[in-house]
């Protein structure tokens, strides 16, 4: 296919999280406006100020693309309803958004580049309109895997760790170390597993750019993880009013809440700190100053607790290492 670059107005902001229905897109078909389906998303894929042709769309891990952007950069994806019941049911979209990954697989920005949305809502029927998304560089996220060995041993690095940051995967080498290229403004689901641990489940939000993460191994299958600051926000700009949190956890961890102290985590349940799905976004009130939060993470059912911690966030103060590597329980 003719490969064609046509100007466009630049685009300013960054990518939304969108409240869109699951679609179903088909990249084979010549005439996808005659297929039939519940839900219509379309928009123009651009980078530069340039509309781009002939980026992949994928849902997930799917490996195949779902659609291809055309020569305009405009994209269409369908959603039919045995589609949505697909994706809902492999991707447990109950209690998780559904990501789509734009990936520039021809290399026609010149430099490696991507991007993502999330569809938190799959229940909406009709034509959405998104205009113009985005197509950045990617950015790198750099990090170890470190598990401990008893107690009383302090953490060290775990050779042959598979990671999965979004669709793209590494593994990481003697010193545990790893990298990977990621879309920018993209809160990203990440899984981490190696011989001897149990799988690491978690966010990794690339808001800020390159990011460098100490990920530890989690080895006994149990309701417990942390809520760390990202490194990219070691210096918090005084005008944000809220924060991307990083998730860890076992895979028996779904839910989590938070609270300004452990007295609003008595109740099953309550308005000041509800339970908030730990695949979803998890953002934090920022106020410029330092103030200290309380979390608590719970299985599927909400019925196991693990304990109560403590999150220190220091407001446009640097922070040691930019996260809280060793969570306090609350007293």
């Amino acid at each position: 296919m003719k490969r064609s670059l046509k100007p466009m107005s630049p685009w300013i902001g960054m990518l939304m999280a969108l409240g869109l229905a699951a679609c179903y897109p088909t990249a084979q078909h010549k005439n996808p406006e005659r297929i039939p389906s519940d839900f219509v998303v379309k928009g123009t894929l651009v980078a530069q100020g340039r509309s781009v042709d002939m980026v992949s769309l994928y849902l997930e891990q799917e490996q195949e693309p779902d659609a291809y952007t055309q020569n305009d950069g405009s994209f269409q994806l369908f959603f039919t309803a045995p589609r949505v019941s697909a994706l809902s049911s492999l991707y447990e979209l109950k209690d998780r958004p559904l990501h789509v990954y734009f990936e520039d697989e021809n290399n026609l920005t010149l430099i490696p580049a991507g991007a993502m949305l999330e569809i938190p809502s799959i229940t909406q029927s009709g034509v959405l309109d998104l205009g113009e998304i985005p197509l950045l560089p990617l950015t790198t996220l750099s990090g170890s895997g470190r598990g401990t060995k008893g107690p009383e041993t302090s953490t060290v690095p775990v050779a042959g760790v598979d990671i999965k940051v979004g669709r793209r995967t590494a593994t990481s080498d003697r010193d545990g170390l790893f990298q990977v290229a990621a879309p920018q403004n993209a809160v990203l689901p990440v899984s981490l597993s190696a011989n001897g641990y149990v799988e690491t489940i978690g966010l990794w939000p690339t808001d800020r750019g390159p990011d460098d993460k100490s990920w530890p191994m989690l080895e006994t299958l149990a309701v417990d993880g942390q809520l760390q600051i990202p490194n990219s926000f070691r210096q918090l700009d005084p005008n944000d009013r809220t924060l991307d949190l990083m998730v860890i956890a076992s895979p028996l961890v779904r839910y989590v809440r938070i609270a300004a102290d452990a007295s609003l985590l008595t109740s099953s349940d309550t308005g000041a700190a509800p339970w908030q799905s730990i695949q979803r976004r998890i953002q934090l009130p920022v106020f410029g100053a330092q103030a200290n939060f309380v979390y608590q993470f719970a299985d599927a059912e909400r019925k196991v607790l693990s304990r109560v911690y403590t999150l220190t966030v220091a407001g446009s103060v640097p922070l040691d290492n930019g996260t809280l590597t060793n969570p306090t329980e609350a007293q």
